[in-house]
């Protein structure tokens, strides 16, 4: 006949042990959480890239903390207000910035130029005004680096021309409010580091 003997109890030693290692487990996530939300602080700082976005002064301030000069067009239409209204860094790859310029004629926005700092990605969404793409063209500045020009209208029904182009491997992008591609195209064509 076999002999079957009950289970024992758990011991108290036992059941401290568990309670040992239970705390101990929750220890260590409650530790790894704390790590990780300081890493994740603090990683995009050495990085570069900001976790919100950094509004400057001016043109000079931002190329200060950049540690960069901004490209912008030797062809700036006297209709547009120097220096821009708003200099704004914005999280995304590649350290994207918008120059916000004003008409002279009153207070709206005429002029948008952004790009990327440090290659060519693509620019993050609601960095431009939101508009839907109505034409679109290609115009050769040379045949390495090829001028997208694009119509673009807003929701408002305001009509801006944008022309896009890969220069100095960065992306830059200029929307403006204008009733011809002439003048946008001398505005890129005359993109360069720094201000006449």
């Amino acid at each position: 006949m076999t002999s079957v003997t009950p289970s024992a109890p758990a011991s108290a030693g036992h059941t401290a042990l568990t309670a040992s290692y239970v705390v101990r487990l929750a220890m260590v996530f409650i530790v790894s959480g704390i790590l990780l939300r300081a890493a994740d602080a603090i990683v995009p700082g050495w990085l570069g890239e900001p976790r919100a976005a950094v509004r400057y002064g001016s043109v000079q301030a931002a190329e200060r903390d950049l540690g960069t000069r901004l490209l912008v067009p030797a062809v700036f239409p006297d209709r547009l207000v120097w220096p821009p209204q708003d200099v704004l860094l914005t999280p995304g790859a590649d350290r994207p910035v918008r120059l916000t310029f004003t008409s002279a004629a009153g207070p709206d926005v005429a002029c948008v130029i952004a790009q990327t700092l440090d290659g060519t990605a693509e620019l993050p969404a609601g960095l431009l005004p939101a508009g839907t793409i109505e034409s679109h063209a290609s115009i050769a500045r040379d045949p390495d680096d090829p001028v997208v020009v694009q119509l673009v209208r807003t929701a408002n029904g305001v009509v801006w021309r944008e022309a896009t182009v890969i220069i100095q491997n960065r992306r830059v992008v200029i929307r403006l409010i204008d009733t011809d591609d002439a003048l946008l195209i001398q505005m890129v064509r005359s993109l360069r580091r720094g201000r006449v």
